[in-house]
């Protein structure tokens, strides 16, 4: 049997495999706030960074929640 030190170091890794580096779990409603948050941010100048600090993921997330709601997007 693991011991429980073994189990714990297992657990991290897995966790780590389950998150993005903003701790959440991605597609998640947690992490599409999170992303949705900081982007705002960043665009309106709350905060020092660029769009393109933000993963490539949310902006796929993003242009599929206008698609969901009949928007149109740039893809099209």
């Amino acid at each position: 049997m693991p011991s429980v030190s073994r189990l714990e170091s297992r657990v991290r890794r897995l966790e780590a495999r389950l998150t993005d580096k903003s701790g959440l779990r991605p597609h998640s409603a947690e992490w599409l706030d999170h992303w949705l948050e900081k982007l705002t941010l960043i665009v309106t100048g709350g905060v020092p960074g660029r769009p393109s600090s933000i993963p490539l993921e949310v902006w796929d997330a993003i242009d599929f929640a206008k698609v969901e709601a009949g928007q149109a997007t740039d893809n099209e």
